[in-house]
């Protein structure tokens, strides 16, 4: 028997176990630059997904804002309650109450004015609108008002073209506030309201 030296097929070998022991390497720096591309891209997804979250109940609780603002001025203008002695618009209750200072702080959702609220019932004519419930309830959603008087002053050019110095302007500031379970953030609304009405001095 006759042996014969190739010395290439002993270079082949030790290349070949050269090169298996290089793949490990790249495969596992493969593996972590796919892993850290993977997590960098889940928490992109899942950073906007709460961004496109947070966005919608801004809106929603915006919305409910300006429908509690503009529901104290449909009661404000309802003819049944304008009518009844024994119920007062919200307007006319803040005029009995307290007047709010206007330069000394900003009106606030909590402060204790005339109250009224907004509900998936809608608004009733004839009552004051100030029953407990949700404007929404997926998502839960409330919708109130705060209505302070701010001050009675005289009317700029009205006295004048009505002839009558009796008339006053009476100035309300109307303040519509919307949160929900989801961002309990409070969102505003504020209106300034004047009415013209007969002087009290």
């Amino acid at each position: 028997m006759q042996l014969t030296y190739r010395p290439s097929s002993i270079k082949n070998v030790t290349t070949l176990k050269r090169q298996q022991g290089v793949v490990l390497p790249i495969a596992l720096l493969m593996l972590a630059i796919l892993t850290t591309l993977g997590i960098f891209t889940l928490d992109t997804s899942s950073r906007n997904y709460a961004q496109s979250t947070t966005k919608v109940h801004y809106n929603l609780t915006q919305e409910a804002a300006e429908s509690a603002a503009r529901g104290a001025i449909f009661e404000a203008q309802d003819e049944i309650i304008l009518r009844d002695d024994l119920v007062f618009d919200p307007l006319s209750e803040a005029r009995g109450g307290a007047t709010y200072q206007a330069d000394n702080n900003d009106l606030s959702c909590y402060d204790n004015y005339s109250r009224r609220t907004v509900t998936s019932a809608n608004l009733q004519t004839g009552v004051n609108n100030n029953a407990a419930g949700n404007y929404n309830e997926s998502p839960k959603t409330e919708a109130w008002s705060r209505t302070a008087f701010v001050a009675e002053a005289p009317c700029k050019g009205f006295s004048e073209v009505l002839g009558d110095n009796s008339l006053t302007c009476h100035y309300f500031v109307v303040r519509g506030c919307g949160t929900s379970k989801q961002q309990p953030n409070v969102q505003a609304v504020e209106i300034t309201v004047s009415v013209l009405a007969p002087a009290t001095r």
